[in-house]
């Protein structure tokens, strides 16, 4: 098969007509772009999330912003593959559609970018731990598995690995509901200073936890750069722990505080 030139690409997809909707229609949440992007959909779900894509330029922006891909385009192999596997086009036909087949063939680049761009899991014998502090901190005393906090109390987990250290991968503090964890961030209240293979992450206990006082969970989540979701759906069927781990894509650290009532 002969190579394609860039501009039969827009010539096979000018015979496409945009649907004309607009963004304030063609909205998506993140949940729905990020397991798309990690290949967690249906073949249903995938196409309905496409024409989306397709035709709402601020959820393709989204997508590439969820996944920390470069917005600039992908690379010129990446290109090429996809223009090579385009059959030759008919004949132009309407000059007045190039934007919108400039949209389309953008799509289908950052798609393929973003699969190849995905996250590597962790190696199987890279394993952490994590030392969580309190109160029991603050006081001199020895840090246990559970802590204890007042709203005030700065809360730290040190978090190491086990034997040697990988440089290449990132650390995430999440909060979890039934159906949905969600990563903690500065807006949250929440510092994260990694270095070596090794973080320290801390804040108010208030700021990470809420106000309610009583048994907190929080999960401390460690995996390559960009595979660190802002939001990961938990499923009926599904563990909180499973639905981190990401079938082993992740480590997973569960972390038990205890938030006492202001004195």
């Amino acid at each position: 098969m002969n190579r394609r030139e860039p501009d039969e690409l827009l010539h096979r997809l000018a015979e496409r007509q945009s649907s004309g909707r607009s963004d304030a229609v063609l909205s998506i949440d993140d949940a729905s772009l990020e397991a798309y992007a990690e290949g967690r959909l249906s073949a249903a779900e995938r196409l309905g999330v496409e024409a989306v894509l397709v035709d709402s330029a601020s959820a393709r922006s989204r997508l590439l912003e969820l996944r920390g891909v470069d917005a600039a385009g992908p690379s010129p192999l990446l290109r090429r593959r996809v223009l090579e596997g385009i059959p030759r086009p008919r004949p132009r036909r309407r000059r007045r559609w190039q934007a919108a087949v400039a949209a389309i063939a953008a799509v289908l680049l950052a798609v393929l970018g973003l699969q190849l761009q995905a996250p590597e899991p962790l190696p199987a014998n890279l394993d952490f731990e994590v030392r969580a502090f309190g109160i029991a901190d603050e006081r001199g005393t020895v840090a246990g598995d559970r802590v204890q906090a007042l709203p005030d109390t700065i809360l730290r987990f040190e978090v190491a690995p086990v034997d040697a250290a990988e440089a290449d991968v990132a650390f995430g503090l999440y909060r979890c509901g039934k159906a949905s964890c969600r990563r903690l961030a500065a807006a949250d209240g929440l510092t994260v200073e990694a270095e070596r293979g090794a973080a320290l992450m801390f804040g108010r206990a208030e700021a990470l936890l809420g106000s309610r006082a009583g048994s907190h969970v929080l999960w401390v989540v460690v995996a390559r750069p960009g595979g660190l979701p802002h939001e990961i759906e938990v499923s009926s069927d599904q563990t909180l722990s499973a639905a981190l781990s990401a079938e082993g894509r992740r480590r997973v650290i569960e972390q038990h505080i205890d938030l006492l009532a202001a004195p």
